[in-house]
């Protein structure tokens, strides 16, 4: 190689031209793992490639052409030597991202000019276009204005589109608004899909592919975003509750980074359609909804760590795409997600909506790593922001336009999972935010208890504050707590029935109270004598009875 060559920095070690003598052989998608490793082929002096890969600037091109002049005068054994030494030299990470960058073919990647289309259209017969025909066939219509000349190429878009019939076993896969992966073919085409149809790549198929939705997530048309965004969330939700399971595989670190960038816009339905897709892609809410059914069984209050590593720090010596592949939640937080998040909540103030997704990214994040989790609470203000205006302990419970002011249990669930880290972390916690006082005043408020959500709000924090008595940080307000769980158990003792026609909402809410009242109890037994009568006389009597008269089981 030329000495004068200018290198490529990756992972902070120069690679020249020179590695571009690597080629990836075709690999079966059985065999991808296999092939990283060893099938590499030599590039033939016949068929150099014509471009570099890996090289851009002014001067790629030069320097392309002095190392071919370099391989044209290696023999086969010459460069089967020097292709297993920098093998054997080089990062393996290093191989598989040149490798990623080397591509089989080259598209030329434009749109053809006006001039290309008119010539395309020039074949096209008018008779074939039935729309054109009942136009162009009624009285006088040579006379309509601008009617004298027939433009083939403006007739031609009225043209029936050809169905296309399958000749392959595999096909690039497209999808509805809703996420849904479409037949190649629909026998016809009705009102119902004509919406899916368009000038694309495959005019004949309905629906986009994935590509395509980039495309328009890149628009200049917010309404073009909006739609590419929502649909790119619905493939991931169906994605993630396994519905395409050995059917296709996503490109995910390349989702990423198309929804990181439109996260960037402050529209707030382009926001509100971004923020969605990203807690799509990281959030499970199946897992969500299985853990926290599980609250109060054997494992008590533990909750799964869901970190890929444990490192301490960010390994600054590989770039974003690497890091995508390697570990994706600790790439988003290299993109400054939270310092976005808390832009978000405080200065774009979205809806209710976009808020919960929002929080519901933070919940990812802190099952990961006690890496990421201290990055939550380095991120100045993030947390503060979040309590202070969704964990107020004032609060007004009538009619609201805005999430602001008012409780949500998102955030009491994402504070309740960053304590079950450890006590360390819940020390930190409450000693920096006043939260357990607004968690009594949720639990005393009876309004709560007259809907759905108020329901599961104090559910929650029912949860929360059993964690924190686990840890014994409880005791100087338990006083406050004690007629409120009393006159909780009353309620349930009268109005909760063990049968199918109670919903689970109310199931879990008792649950909560019962695991609460547990812990508390094996704490300190004399906490129980105000709970034993209802207990005894009325509540285990009446729910045993009932229980003993079930015949059937919900799966």
């Amino acid at each position: 190689m030329k000495k004068e060559e200018i290198p490529m920095e990756v992972d902070s070690i120069p690679i020249c031209e020179k590695s571009l003598i690597i080629k990836e052989k075709s690999c079966s998608d059985s065999a991808s793992s296999s092939c990283a490793q060893t099938n590499i082929s030599i590039s033939k002096k016949k068929n150099l490639p014509l471009q570099s890969y890996i090289l851009t600037g002014s001067d790629s091109k030069q320097i392309h052409e002095e190392n071919l002049d370099v391989i044209k005068n290696m023999s086969e054994e010459e460069i089967a030597e020097e292709r297993e030494r920098l093998i054997a030299t080089m990062d393996p990470a290093i191989v598989a991202y040149l490798k990623s960058r080397r591509k089989k073919e080259v598209f030329e990647n434009r749109n053809p000019t006006i001039k290309e289309q008119n010539e395309a259209a020039e074949d096209v017969k008018i008779e074939d276009i039935k729309t054109a025909q009942e136009i162009l066939t009624q009285p006088k219509a040579e006379k309509w204005l601008n009617f004298e000349v027939i433009e083939n190429n403006k007739l031609a878009w009225m043209k029936e589109v050809d169905i296309p019939q399958l000749k392959k076993e595999k096909f690039e896969a497209r999808f509805d608004f809703e996420g849904w992966l479409l037949p190649y073919s629909e026998p016809e085409i009705s009102e119902k899909n004509r919406i899916l149809y368009h000038h694309g790549e495959e005019p004949g198929r309905p629906g986009y592919t994935l590509q395509e939705l980039f495309q328009l997530s890149r628009s200049s048309v917010n309404q073009q975003k909006i739609l590419a965004l929502n649909a790119i969330a619905n493939i991931l939700s169906l994605y993630s509750t396994g519905v395409y399971d050995e059917i296709l595989e996503l490109p995910i670190e390349q989702i990423f980074f198309v929804i990181r960038f439109c996260l960037d816009d402050n529209t707030p339905a382009v926001l509100n359609a971004s923020i969605k897709a990203l807690r799509n892609l990281f959030f499970s809410q199946v897992d969500e909804t299985c853990l926290d059914s599980l609250l109060g069984f054997g494992v008590g209050m533990i909750q799964p760590v869901l970190a890929v590593d444990h490192d301490k720090e960010d390994d600054n010596t590989v770039n974003d795409q690497q890091l995508a592949e390697k570990n994706l939640v600790k790439c988003l937080l290299r993109t400054d997600i939270l310092t976005r998040i808390r832009y978000i909540i405080n200065t774009v103030r979205p809806p209710l909506e976009t808020i919960v997704y929002c929080i519901d990214i933070l919940i990812r994040i802190v099952r990961d790593s006690d890496f990421l989790l201290s990055q939550i609470f380095n991120c100045d203000g993030l947390l503060k922001s979040i309590i202070t205006h969704f964990v107020p302990k004032e609060f007004s419970t009538g009619t609201c336009d805005s999430a602001y002011g008012l409780p949500l249990l998102q955030v009491i669930k994402l504070l309740r999972i960053i304590s079950s880290r450890s006590k360390t972390w819940t020390v930190k916690l409450l000693k920096k935010y006043t939260i357990l006082d607004p968690v009594i005043s949720y639990l005393s408020d009876d309004t709560f208890s007259a809907n759905i959500n108020g329901l599961r709000l104090q559910t929650e924090c029912m949860h929360f504050w059993t964690l924190v008595s686990h840890y014994g940080l409880t005791e100087d307000k338990y006083s406050e707590l004690e007629p409120i769980l009393l006159r909780m158990l009353n309620y349930h003792s009268r109005s909760t029935n063990f049968n199918f026609d109670t919903t689970f909402v109310r199931q879990g809410h008792v649950a909560a109270l019962l695991t609460l009242l547990g812990n508390e109890f094996r704490k300190n037994s004399s906490k129980a004598v105000p709970f034993l009568p209802l207990l005894i006389e009325q509540c285990l009597p009446k729910w045993i009875s009932q229980f003993c008269t079930i015949e059937t089981y919900a799966v």
